[in-house]
């Protein structure tokens, strides 16, 4: 096997393909199966009530496809001892994983999320891209509703997490904004590093009562923070002063909208907490160009 895929009109269709049979709201993966034999697929991944019919098939039967598919991607994670970086958040998160994959590959060899994969699929699929060839991994991870970032934190084991903010993306499905942050929180664990803005008050309230490794904060208003940021902003750049307890920092980006500054600013506190040095991250920030993240229906 040598490729995994979910959907039976996928276009990379092969013998040596194994599909996995996932069961959603409004359909059952195990319907597709006899379809996908008649197109050459025999490895399938399926439930214990699935009805085996051709015997010329290999079947691997499981509890629950889901969470068996999450289990071998959390054991090929963990084949690898390199820094994982986890983004969370209500919005950003696609554009600081890319940006902090961006800068830190004039370094590392980077392994990330491809395009917006950060849900209970779309991240252990992207696990499953490590290999002996990477030094670092920048993966995203969303939720729309409680009891999903559980079994992804459980996955990526970030040693490094970025927490972008909060706001109303896909609260309907949570009773507060407090809620919704505890959930977020979930996917990091007491050997991260958690980054965040202090200067969300809701997302500093519940991450101090957490047992994290370390709270890593930014503030622009607040001195306490481990990175106070000053922001001036012209009509084509801006500029990024930070003030932390080793040293003092100056950066130029040609960034000049406040969410895309705030993001910046996320990768500039990472990479300082990566300790890679001024004129890297001058060199590699001063570059970054904001862009249309993902499709919307309309």
């Amino acid at each position: 096997v040598n490729s995994i895929i979910f959907d039976s009109r996928a276009s990379n269709l092969s013998k040596k393909s194994i599909f996995v049979a996932l069961i959603g709201e409004n359909h059952d993966g195990h319907d597709y199966i006899e379809y996908l034999y008649s197109c050459g697929l025999r490895c399938f991944l399926v439930n214990k009530n699935y009805k085996i019919i051709n015997k010329e098939a290999n079947y691997i039967v499981v509890k629950d496809t889901l969470k068996a598919f999450q289990l071998f991607a959390k054991q090929h994670r963990l084949k690898y001892n390199i820094p994982i970086i986890g983004v969370t958040g209500s919005y950003g998160k696609t554009i600081v994983k890319n940006w902090l994959s961006e800068c830190l590959s004039k370094k590392f060899k980077v392994v990330n999320s491809p395009k917006s994969y950060n849900s209970q699929i779309g991240v252990p699929l992207s696990l499953l891209k490590i290999n002996d060839h990477y030094e670092i991994g920048v993966f995203e991870a969303g939720i729309s509703r409680c009891n999903e970032m559980v079994a992804i934190g459980k996955i990526i084991l970030p040693t490094i997490g970025v927490f972008t903010n909060i706001g109303n993306e896909h609260s309907e499905n949570f009773i507060s904004i407090k809620e919704k942050i505890q959930e977020k929180l979930l996917l990091f664990n007491k050997n991260t590093s958690v980054l965040y803005c202090k200067d969300y008050k809701e997302i500093d309230d519940q991450i101090k009562l957490k047992n994290f490794r370390e709270l890593v904060s930014w503030s622009t208003c607040d001195r306490s923070a481990n990175f106070f940021v000053k922001i001036k902003t012209t009509l084509n750049e801006t500029e990024v002063i930070i003030d932390s307890k080793e040293s003092n920092y100056r950066f130029k980006i040609s960034l000049t909208k406040k969410p895309d500054i705030e993001n910046c600013i996320h990768v500039i506190c990472s990479l300082l907490f990566l300790k890679l040095n001024e004129n890297y991250i001058t060199n590699a920030v001063k570059k970054l160009t904001t862009y249309q993240q993902s499709l919307k229906m309309k």
